[in-house]
């Protein structure tokens, strides 16, 4: 009976030691100041290791190039590291949509399509069997929180039509040409996402975007950094970031998750994620073991 209660208090001591939980309050608002505080300039990768689970997070410069330096980091990864279960930038927790994993089979058939890393480590997951999921929340629970902090949801609609824009921009599938139509074939995805609460039309866009930046709408004149998360920058930076707190706060919950029940973990986000989040992982892994941009 004794050996049996020390047994049993041994294996609870453990499972005491290797659970994870995230400290929400070290989370750092984003800014040009603390982009200055990363090691390298992204791509880049931080491992960590405690108690026998280990974390490969993968700083990623967004692109579509397929001969980049951050889509040989992620390849890198999946051979090197071997990791058992997978987070990705862009889709939702929980399990993987049909859909996407539609789309990221068809991306990669095609040697001339161009995908984002999102899908380059989707697309790895699949070939490798690694379970893998999302870190993002649900769209309902960005525009619930974004209306707690003073955004109508037709302003996070309207964002999400802005960074689409960006995004497609950077995959070279959108110009002044055809982007009346490209987005508004988006708004009724949007508008689906987010349970048809919010009211908002192409037109409505460009009304919007002008109001809110003093410019008109123009493909050509827009930038990665006019979506960067900074609580202090323009209205578009600012909508960001207050979807970033949400963002974040539930990646981390992500983590935390995946460490608790696997052994090896990769996560591929952006790099201003990782320089937000830095504290929190250092709190819950300590310091990271590596810090490197080679190949």
């Amino acid at each position: 009976m004794k050996i049996m209660v020390l047994i049993l208090l041994s294996m609870s001591l453990t499972a005491c030691a290797t659970s994870f939980k995230p400290d929400y309050s070290l989370i750092r608002n984003y800014s040009f100041d603390l982009q200055k505080e990363e090691p390298f300039k992204a791509p880049y990768y931080s491992k960590f290791n405690k108690n026998g689970k280990e974390l490969f997070y993968i700083a990623a410069d967004h692109t579509s190039d397929r001969n980049s330096k951050t889509f040989k980091i992620i390849s890198k990864a999946f051979n090197d590291f071997r990791p058992d279960f997978v987070i990705v930038e862009g889709i939702k927790s929980g399990e993987v949509s049909r859909g996407f994993i539609k789309h990221v089979k068809k991306c990669f058939k095609d040697d001339n399509r161009r995908c984002g890393e999102p899908s380059f480590v989707s697309f790895n997951a699949l070939n490798k069997k690694i379970p893998f999921e999302g870190g993002e929340p649900s769209d309902m629970q960005v525009i619930e929180s974004a209306k707690l902090n003073g955004l109508a949801g037709e302003d996070v609609a309207y964002f999400y039509l802005l960074r689409i824009s960006i995004q497609w921009k950077r995959q070279n599938k959108i110009s002044d040409l055809n982007a009346k139509e490209m987005l508004s074939n988006f708004i009724p995805v949007i508008k689906k996402r987010f349970n048809n609460t919010v009211n908002i039309s192409y037109d409505g866009f460009k009304v919007w975007y002008s109001e809110k930046s003093g410019n008109n709408y123009n493909i050509k004149q827009l930038k990665n950094n006019d979506v960067a998360p900074i609580s202090n920058g323009s209205f578009f930076q600012q909508v960001n970031h207050k979807i970033g707190i949400t963002r974040e706060r539930n990646l981390l919950s992500r983590v935390a998750n995946a460490l608790n029940n696997h052994k090896k973990v990769l996560i591929v986000y952006g790099g201003g994620h990782f320089v937000k989040s830095k504290l929190v992982l250092e709190k819950m892994l300590g310091k990271a073991t590596l810090v490197n941009n080679s190949l």
